[in-house]
């Protein structure tokens, strides 16, 4: 398995090999060789404005476009839908959530509510004790 740092940077690589093509724009990439938390965060940040310039309208006509990439040693070339639902995403939440899982095996204290930010659960809540939900 790929430590933490590199999972969030391949995440973070997939977002934009999963939005720049079906756009109709070329690969970039925000990533460097420095495995730090900090350059983690930077790569995050161009990333994420970089995704926000990209107007709605470059997400064209799906069921004409076809994307090719790469999936280890095999090159694939596929439907924009296909890639889309059964290679980009998928692709993009395995990398999220090997982060997810790794740092909490680290003792980071995250749980299910910051890996989709919709669940909320009261502090101390607990699947295996008994919680107070007067508490939330």
């Amino acid at each position: 398995m790929l430590p933490l740092l590199q999972q969030a940077k391949t995440a973070i690589g997939f977002a934009l090999r999963t939005s720049c093509p079906l756009a109709g724009r070329e690969i970039v990439s925000f990533s460097n060789d420095e495995y730090t938390l900090q350059s983690v965060f930077v790569e995050l940040d161009l990333t994420t404005r970089y995704l926000s310039t990209i107007p709605d309208t470059d997400f064209g006509d799906f069921d004409a476009l076809k994307v090719g990439t790469a999936a280890g040693f095999a090159d694939l070339n596929m439907p924009a839908w296909d890639y889309y639902l059964m290679y980009a995403v998928p692709n993009f939440f395995f990398h999220y959530s090997m982060v997810y899982a790794i740092a909490r095996q680290a003792g980071v204290p995250i749980g299910k509510a910051d890996f989709d930010g919709y669940h909320k659960y009261p502090p101390g809540f607990s699947f295996t004790e008994e919680c107070d939900p007067s508490e939330a």
